[in-house]
């Protein structure tokens, strides 16, 4: 039996852009197209539009307002559901619990089909405030409002959270109404078992990006001698803990003045009041540290310009308070980049401590400081970090077996849906 199944994730499939976010959903459409007996059928993703509209791809593409649950939209909502039921599929495969597809495909009219709900992220955990506001204190993130956040108040750091405890709210409920659920690491399967251990779980497999993979070992064209270049990789919100890692690097530099932190996926304003607070509290940081020569905002990259960053580094290093996988340190322990992340959440099951890489206490910055000095002290210690890292990881990620496994994950949940 082929199994027709209907994707809803957060891109589209055949955007050829680089810096769509999301891009590993892509790269698994890409390698289960492949797979015998399953038939991706189509893919829905919220889109900036006013009505659904539908393209005629190599799979059909449905762009969907991202307001539709307002009242307004209650028509626009039937069609969506006249669309999918008209596509008859055997399974619907939910790519996310943060954002509202989970809601809407609760719809009674969709109760005859099966249906898997992917998790991605976790607010409900990533709004515990010492989570979401990476162990900064709240006086702090009160008194750090700037001009953006009083033009646009919902933009303030605990308006924020304030959102995400609210949509943690109706994620849980969400997950009590699956059956199905699919994690991609054994941390959120353990912290989800907890709270539903009635559901039935299955793993995915993160299929990174053909450049990553294909690519040659980091040690293999690296400068051996060592630059003193720390790569990192994160977004302006707290909980990727940027903050810490410049308290960090403050250790490092006072006894390596030529150290440089090279930070990806945050662009500094020309104009301060342009700036988030909290972009604003880092560049804070930085200046009464006197690190303004030693850390770079490289605003944000698509993925060859990422892999250019990583191979020029000595250290890539995660900072981030809570990770329910973490595609940034995938890439970079498949191309062999030494790398450090703290003893959180789903990190650790990405490296071997002392072995491929190095863990930090969370919110330790002696310790991470001593990690990163480590490493760019000794030339050995990268090299083994490198090989290591690379072999496990590209032993542990083979495209063709966890596309398979994915499939006989849709066999298996309709074969049970079936029987009922």
């Amino acid at each position: 039996m082929c199994v027709k199944v209907v994707w809803f994730s957060i891109i589209k499939l055949s955007d050829s852009n680089p810096r769509a976010s999301g891009t590993w959903i892509s790269s698994m459409y890409q390698h289960l197209s492949k797979v015998k007996d399953v038939d991706i059928i189509a893919n829905f993703y919220f889109a900036p539009v006013d009505k659904i509209e539908i393209q005629e791809n190599a799979i059909k593409e449905i762009a969907v307002p991202q307001d539709i649950l307002r009242k307004n939209k209650e028509s626009q909502l039937t069609h969506l559901i006249d669309i999918i039921i008209s596509l008859n599929p055997n399974l619907l495969h939910v790519w996310g619990t943060e954002n509202k597809w989970g809601e809407l495909l609760l719809h009674n009219g969709l109760s005859g089909i099966s249906k898997l709900l992917e998790i991605q992220g976790l607010k409900f955990f990533l709004q515990k405030k010492e989570i979401f506001y990476g162990g900064l204190q709240e006086t702090l993130i009160k008194k750090i409002i700037g001009v953006k956040e009083l033009i646009y108040p919902k933009s303030k750091l605990y308006s924020l959270r304030s959102t995400y405890e609210e949509d943690g709210k109706s994620e849980i409920e969400v997950i009590r109404q699956y059956k199905y659920i699919n994690t991609q690491s054994e941390w959120v399967r353990t912290l989800l078992k907890i709270l539903f251990p009635d559901k039935s779980y299955f793993k995915t497999g993160i299929i990174l990006r053909d450049s990553f993979l294909m690519s040659p070992e980091w040690f293999k064209l690296h400068d051996s001698k060592g630059s003193g270049v720390i790569l990192t990789t994160t977004s302006g919100i707290t909980y990727k803990g940027l903050h810490f890692l410049i308290l960090s690097m403050r250790h490092v530099i006072r006894l390596y003045p030529n150290v440089t932190l090279r930070v990806a996926g945050i662009s500094i304003k020309d104009r301060k009041y342009r700036n988030s607070a909290y972009v604003n509290y880092l560049l804070y940081l930085i200046k009464f540290y006197k690190l303004e020569q030693s850390i770079v905002f490289l605003g944000n990259l698509d993925e060859y310009e990422l892999k250019a960053e990583m191979y020029g580094a000595d250290v890539f290093i995660c900072s981030s308070y809570s990770e329910s996988y973490c595609l940034a340190l995938a890439e970079a322990l498949s191309i062999g980049v030494p790398s450090i992340a703290p003893y959180t959440s789903a990190l650790p099951e990405l490296i071997s401590d002392g072995n491929d890489g190095y863990y930090y206490p969370i919110n330790d910055e002696y310790v991470c400081a001593d990690r990163i000095l480590k490493l760019l002290t000794n030339k050995e210690l990268r090299l083994q970090f490198s090989m290591q890292s690379s072999i496990k990881m590209r032993q542990k990620i083979m495209p063709t077996k966890i596309a398979e496994d994915q499939a006989k994950t849709y066999k298996t949940i309709v074969g049970d849906f079936n029987k009922k």
